[in-house]
């Protein structure tokens, strides 16, 4: 994050991807099945007028180094950390069974102290 000029606040969400939803394992299909339903959660009307007021990143829970993982305690997918305009982590959610306008209303009060944080930042 720190090549980014941070003029938002970040939502990284890590996924499992679906073409392994047929797997033999279990813990590796019930991934797949709780991110479709984040996915519905992120597609949401309320969540996606949301995240217009931050950077946002997919990133496949496959592909993500083992060091990465273990920085944020990232255990399974889905999991979204959101951070500060100061890269500092200031939540995460890990539950796919959300409601979307709970969702949208948290990241509208990320947002909102990160503008007070730039605001700030800029007298």
């Amino acid at each position: 994050m720190a090549d980014l000029k941070c003029t938002k606040p970040v939502m990284l969400y890590f996924y499992w991807p679906e073409d392994d939803a047929q797997s033999k394992d279990k813990n590796v299909a019930n991934q797949v099945r709780r991110c479709k339903l984040m996915d519905k959660i992120l597609s949401s009307e309320e969540v996606r007028r949301a995240s217009v007021r931050f950077h946002c990143f997919r990133c496949n829970l496959k592909e993500v180094s083992d060091d990465l993982k273990k920085k944020h305690k990232v255990k399974h997918a889905p999991w979204i950390l959101f951070f500060d305009v100061k890269g500092r982590r200031v939540w995460r959610l890990t539950n796919s069974k959300a409601k979307p306008a709970g969702l949208a209303k948290k990241m509208a009060q990320i947002a909102a102290r990160c503008k007070k944080l730039l605001d700030k930042k800029a007298k």
